[in-house]
């Protein structure tokens, strides 16, 4: 989900990622395995949005690079000042937590509070990451149709 909110200071671009139990996608050694010039210079974009001065090691996962920057994008074109991607997990046991702590630290945010980090990107947007935990209840809970 990607949503235009608003607070005190402004736009903020809210993208979502709501997981369960399954991964975020193919790890970045995977995705450059075999790829093409054109996926291998997306990568790099990719990376060069989040200020990494080189590659990201192969053990992250895409998604959660594709996802940040796609908030961060979002922001840019929206003159948004803050861009946030937050995972909500449903997992009783976090599972694929290590996996975004390991982004976390592979893109040099700094951490704000136990599941909030902030990234510099040395300009606009201000980047926020961060993890939470969704309420399990939710994950049977039966929406009558708006139609």
């Amino acid at each position: 989900m990607l949503a235009i909110t608003r607070n005190e200071h402004g736009l903020v671009i809210l993208g979502v990622e709501a997981k369960v139990d399954e991964i975020f996608g193919p790890l970045l050694g995977d995705k450059r395995t075999d790829a093409t010039k054109g996926e291998l210079e997306r990568i790099t974009y990719l990376e060069r949005e989040l200020g990494c001065s080189s590659p990201l090691a192969d053990s992250i996962r895409y998604q959660l690079l594709h996802r940040t920057v796609s908030a961060i994008l979002t922001a840019r074109a929206f003159h948004a000042g803050i861009a946030v991607m937050l995972v909500q997990s449903f997992s009783p046991d976090s599972r694929w937590r290590e996996d975004f702590e390991a982004f976390s630290a592979a893109i040099s945010s700094k951490r704000v509070t136990d599941d909030l980090y902030e990234v510099e990107l040395g300009g606009s947007p201000r980047l926020i990451i961060g993890w939470c935990k969704g309420a399990q209840e939710f994950l049977s809970v039966e929406l009558p149709s708006a139609l």
